[in-house]
């Protein structure tokens, strides 16, 4: 066989060397294709759950009337202890009620509201009604800022709910077991903090409007605030939480701030 000849037919043969098998090749394609259709379902999972989970945050709060002989679980003597505890510091009772809603998920329960106005505090007395188990009462203190923070000092152990609906602007505290001097102690250091950081001041006026009104703002921002974060990250969040005792938000950097602006 002389050069061209060779030159002509080398290649050919190369090529069929390395050519796959029809059988191997049909094989791939339907591997890939059987992965893309799974992960096409993860997808979709994916976006359910969250879907669900958005869902489940209550919108459209309404608050009705309500008094302790309505809910006969009620742990009557802790609400009068935790009402006469605030009183004696100056708070007065606002009102008492019991939430639902236009969507999303809101648990039997039953809070009374009480207001220190010359400091801007709300203190919820709170108890819920949750099957299978009911979850014991409580205090919670509330300061809302005129630049839109939220502080928030609160007797209730934080679980991981609590912690994927964190947000820049709300500071938390969880103090298990502290009395309500305690709480209120920590929570008006909390509330110095964010006023010497952000410089807003504490709203005094329209206590009940102002709560009610807040209370819509805050879930709806909840909603928000879920629909902006990856599912994934989500559900690592939720699989790996350990006890938080605090979130302090965008405090730091607001901190940085103020510091900057005297420079």
């Amino acid at each position: 066989m002389d050069m061209v000849a060779i030159l002509h037919v080398g290649p050919t043969f190369l090529l069929a060397d390395i050519a796959p098998d029809v059988t191997i090749l049909a094989g791939g394609f339907v591997l890939i294709a059987v992965c893309l259709a799974l992960i096409g379902v993860a997808v979709a999972v994916l976006l359910a759950i969250k879907k669900s989970i958005v869902r489940s945050v209550p919108a459209g709060l309404t608050f009705h009337p309500a008094a302790p002989g309505d809910f006969p679980a009620l742990d009557v003597n802790a609400l009068e202890q935790y009402s006469s505890e605030l009183e004696a510091r100056g708070f007065s009772k606002l009102t008492c009620y019991t939430l639902a809603a236009e969507e999303g998920t809101v648990h039997p329960g039953f809070a009374s509201l009480f207001w220190l106005q010359d400091r801007g505090v709300y203190a919820e007395v709170s108890q819920l009604f949750e099957a299978p188990k009911q979850i014991p009462m409580c205090v919670s203190l509330f300061t809302r800022f005129s630049n839109g923070w939220t502080a928030v000092t609160t007797g209730r152990e934080a679980d991981a709910a609590i912690w994927l609906l964190r947000r820049r602007d709300v500071c938390w505290r969880s103090e298990p077991g502290a009395s309500v001097a305690e709480l209120l102690t920590r929570h008006l250091d909390l509330c110095h903090e964010i006023r010497s950081a952000t410089g807003g001041v504490p709203v005094t006026s329209r206590a009940l409007e102002n709560w009610y009104d807040g209370e819509r703002r805050n879930t709806a921002a909840m909603r928000a605030t879920l629909e902006r974060r990856n599912i994934l990250v989500l559900l690592w969040e939720y699989s790996t939480y350990r006890k938080k005792k605090q979130w302090l938000g965008a405090l730091k950097a607001a901190r940085s701030n103020v510091r900057n602006d005297y420079n």
